[in-house]
């Protein structure tokens, strides 16, 4: 993501980066914890 508008609002480190993906993908992207997705 590109956005230093919507970047400077998270807490990301300078080494890492941020993926954005399309709602209808995320269902292949979340980690599985007791059935349930984590962290949504």
């Amino acid at each position: 993501m590109l956005d230093e508008e919507r970047l400077v609002q998270m807490d990301i480190p300078g080494h890492e980066t941020v993926v954005e993906i399309p709602r209808r993908m995320a269902q292949f992207f979340l980690e599985v914890q007791g059935g349930q997705a984590s962290d949504v």
